[in-house]
């Protein structure tokens, strides 16, 4: 019979954030396995990650310790319910913390966490009925998405396209028509619109699809419009995610519909210009509004919203050094250089993604931290 493997999740995540200072490459922690392992901020997400490169390994049962602060009674209960499949997982008593025991380990239920999550941020649901189309694989499993409430905006993209034109497509169904104009060597999407949509609710949603669509790439467009728009939904809380990665396909009617028309249409392009389908390298730009600042006023502000990031913490203020900002491989200032030496290392990587989402969400959604360099504490590799 299989040994049952015994890990202390502290321990593991003062290794791993010691680790990626110290160490050149192989991150393995101890065991071969854990080289796969990347802890997330959310505490319940990072330990069914844990349990999902375990399973993966083979290994079948395990034990994983907490200190007491480490979970909450709610981080239980997710735990337990995403680890259903399971044929046993229970939580006791070890020495000043608690121990998760785990028998016969299965996938996780990404679902449920997935959903539990998100049904805290969002008001009371109405279920929808699911779209046929749905292409998630465990029908018993799947958690329907649902309607919260309506989602209203002015009409911007309500029009029609002279189909005469060279560069001008349609696509319809049941009467709604969406039109693209499309021009250049790079397919560019110069204008879109729709019309023949009833529903004012539904006029809503494809005006933000066209919304989406006008000014992108051809590609960009067809492979990522209604993606974003069912995210921007999300967000709104117009829409609840369904389980695991969010895509058009779980998202319900009418969302379905509008990806397989969208893609209808990009068919249609493509025969009539025999146009190859390319890989989509588009990655869009920071905004204008950071790009026009001067390196000074990006470095001031950064260093502003540093400050305010560091003193706002809910128990005890942290001390965090701004150092630079460098330019990405596109060369954009987006690369924040910030000193983290200051911080415990069991603190230090939890802090830095949350660093970096406090400025992506404050100054620029492309912003990226980086820790300043440390020196090479392994001899070997020092000497020359």
């Amino acid at each position: 019979m299989a040994s049952t493997i015994i890990l202390n999740y502290s321990k593991l995540i003062e290794e791993y954030d010691r680790a990626l200072v110290e160490q050149l490459r192989s991150l393995e922690l101890g065991q071969d396995f854990l080289a796969s392992w990347v802890p997330d901020s959310n505490t319940v997400r990072s330990v069914l990650n844990l349990i999902d490169v375990v399973h993966s390994a083979g290994i079948t049962s395990i034990d994983i310790q907490f200190n007491n602060s480490q979970l909450i009674p709610d981080d239980e209960k997710i735990l337990l319910e995403s680890l259903s499949n399971c044929i046993s997982a229970s939580f006791g008593k070890y020495l000043d913390g608690i121990v998760l025991t785990i028998k016969g380990i299965a996938n996780p239920r990404w679902d449920l966490l997935n959903y539990t999550i998100q049904s805290e941020k969002i008001p009371k649901v109405t279920l929808q009925e699911p779209s046929v189309a749905n292409q998630v694989a465990d029908q018993e499993n799947y958690i329907r998405p649902a309607k919260v409430n309506a989602f209203d905006r002015s009409i911007n993209f309500q029009d029609e396209l002279p189909l005469d034109s060279e560069s001008s497509f349609f696509v319809g169904s049941d009467g709604m028509k969406l039109f693209l104009k499309i021009t250049g060597t790079i397919p560019f999407i110069e204008k879109a619109c729709h019309a023949g949509v009833k529903d004012e609710q539904n006029k809503a949603y494809w005006d933000l699809l066209c919304e989406n669509l006008q000014g992108s790439s051809l590609i960009e467009g067809v492979e990522h419009g209604v993606l974003k728009m069912v995210h921007t939904l999300a967000e709104l809380g117009v829409v609840c995610p369904g389980p695991g990665i969010f895509l058009p396909s779980n998202a319900g009617e009418p969302f379905v519909g509008m990806q397989n028309l969208v893609l209808k249409l990009y068919s249609n392009y493509c025969k009539k210009n025999r146009f190859e389908p390319v890989l989509n390298e588009f990655d869009p730009p920071p905004k204008n509004k950071w790009i026009a600042l001067s390196h000074d006023e990006k470095a001031y502000q950064v260093k502003q919203s540093i400050e305010k990031f560091a003193s706002s913490g809910v128990k005890d203020k942290i001390s965090l050094t701004f150092e630079r900002i460098e330019s990405d491989l596109d060369g954009y200032p987006i690369r924040i250089f910030v000193d983290f030496s200051n911080l415990e290392s069991i603190n230090r990587s939890n802090t830095a993604r949350e660093l970096e989402i406090y400025l992506k969400n404050n100054l620029e959604p492309k912003l990226q931290i980086y820790a300043i360099e440390v020196k090479d504490k392994n001899k070997i590799r020092r000497l020359r």
